[in-house]
C-alpha cells in the first residue's frame, strides 16, 4: 500500500508539472472558462424580461380558467346568469388577481436554458480536457509497464489533475454565469449548489474522456468524437423536448434509454430541483418557482367546463414528479452521476490494462 500511495505522489506531481510547462495549454485551459461564462451572459442576458409578454397573458389566462374551475361545483350559478355575463366577472377577478410572479412556459424553457448551457459547457470542458490524455504519452505508458508501473495510481492522479483544473473552470463559469444572469436570486447556498453539481458533471466527462483516450489510437479519433458524445447530450439532455411534456403515445423507449444514460439529464434535473426546493423546507416550491400552464379536461363532457388549468413547479414542468424537499428530489440525480463517475473510472483502468497486456503480446490493436 505504501508503494502504491509513493507511485502515486510521483505520478501526481509529474502531472502537474506536465500542465505546468505546458504555459499555451494552461493558460488555455484557465481562461476558456471566463470566455464561455462571458458569451453565456451576452447570449441569454434578459432573457427574463423577454418573456415579460408572454408571462402576463399566461397570469391572466391561468386566473380566468381557476375562476372558471372555482364555480365548476356551482353549476345553478353558472346556468342562472348569461355566459358573456359571467364571463365579464372571470375577466375582472383575472384582472384583480394575476398570479403575479407564477411563470409562463416560455418563461420556464429561458430560466432552464441558463442552467442546461452551464451544464454543456461543464461536459464540454471536462471532455475535452481529458479525451487526448492517454493516447498522446501511450508510449511513455508502455515503456513503464515494463517496470513497477501501477495502473491504478497512473488513473487515479490524471482524475485528480483533471479535477482540480476543472474545479477552478466550473467555479470561474458558475460565477459569472450566476452574478450575471441571475444575480436577483444569488445566495452562497445556491451558487455552492450549482457550482458542485457542474463540477460533478463536468467530472464525468473527464472520466468519459480519459476512457475515449484509453481505447482509440490517435489524437484526431478523440477529438473527431468529442462532438459525437457531446450531441446525444445536448439533445437528450431534457430541455429541447421536456420529457414531462411528452404525451403518453408519443413516447419511445428507446429515447427514454438514451436519455437515461446521458449524464446531462441527471444533472440538469438537479439544477431544476436545486432551485426550485432550495430554501424551502416544506418542500413547496413558491410562486415564481412554478409553470402556469392551460389544458383541456377530459373528464367533462360539457363545454362549459373544458378549460382546465395547472401549476407545476418548475422541475416538475420538465421532469415529472410528486413534489417533495431538495434532499428526496436530488438523491436519485446524485446517485447516478457519482455511480457514473465511479464506473467510467473503474472502465479506464480495466480497459488501460487489456491495452497495455496485448501490446506486451503482440497485438497491433493495441499498439
Amino acid at each position: 500500500m505504501s508503494e502504491f500511495f509513493s507511485h502515486l505522489g510521483i505520478l501526481l506531481c509529474r502531472n502537474t508539472r506536465l500542465f505546468v510547462v505546458d504555459r499555451t495549454g494552461m493558460w488555455l485551459a484557465l481562461l476558456q472558462a471566463p470566455f464561455i461564462a462571458l458569451f453565456i451572459a451576452l447570449a441569454l442576458h434578459g432573457s427574463g424580461e423577454d418573456c415579460r409578454q408572454s408571462d402576463e397573458i399566461m397570469r391572466k389566462s391561468y386566473a380566468f380558467v381557476s375562476a372558471v374551475q372555482k364555480d365548476r361545483k356551482n353549476t345553478e350559478v353558472m346556468y342562472e346568469q348569461p355566459r358573456l355575463q359571467r364571463g365579464f366577472i372571470y375577466l375582472e377577478e383575472a384582472d384583480a388577481k394575476k398570479h403575479n410572479g407564477i411563470l409562463s412556459p416560455t418563461h420556464a424553457q429561458a430560466r432552464a436554458t441558463i442552467f442546461f448551457v452551464m451544464i454543456s459547457a461543464s461536459i464540454w470542458m471536462g471532455l475535452l480536457g481529458s479525451c487526448k490524455e492517454i493516447v498522446t504519452e501511450w508510449s511513455v505508458i508502455h515503456r513503464e509497464s515494463h517496470s513497477s508501473f501501477s495502473v491504478w495510481a497512473y488513473v487515479l492522479s490524471k482524475l485528480t489533475v483533471l479535477g482540480v483544473v476543472l474545479l477552478f473552470q466550473v467555479f470561474c463559469l458558475t460565477l459569472i454565469t450566476v452574478l450575471l444572469l441571475l444575480r436577483d436570486d444569488f445566495t452562497c447556498k445556491l451558487f455552492l449548489g450549482h457550482f458542485a453539481l457542474n463540477w460533478l458533471a463536468g467530472f464525468c466527462a473527464s472520466a468519459l474522456g480519459l476512457l475515449l483516450s484509453c481505447v482509440i489510437s490517435s489524437v484526431r479519433w478523440a477529438l473527431a468524437l468529442v462532438p459525437v458524445i457531446m450531441m446525444p447530450q445536448i439533445l437528450m439532455g431534457g430541455l429541447l423536448r421536456p420529457p414531462a411534456q411528452i404525451l403518453p403515445e408519443q413516447k419511445s423507449t428507446i429515447r427514454e434509454v438514451v436519455s437515461s444514460l446521458t449524464f446531462q439529464r441527471w444533472a440538469f434535473e438537479a439544477e431544476l430541483v436545486l432551485d426550485t426546493r432550495l430554501g424551502q423546507p416544506d418542500g413547496e416550491a413558491p410562486v415564481s418557482r412554478r409553470v402556469a400552464m392551460l389544458s383541456e379536461d377530459t373528464t367533462e363532457n360539457s363545454l362549459l367546463y373544458k378549460p382546465k388549468c395547472d401549476d407545476p413547479a418548475l422541475d416538475e414542468y420538465f421532469f415529472k414528479g410528486k413534489g417533495g424537499n431538495l434532499s428526496s428530489r436530488i438523491k436519485n440525480s446524485l446517485v447516478v452521476l457519482v455511480t457514473y463517475a465511479l464506473v467510467l473510472t473503474f472502465m479506464t483502468i480495466f480497459c488501460l490494462i487489456l491495452r497495455i497486456l496485448g501490446a506486451n503480446h503482440g497485438n497491433r490493436l493495441c499498439a
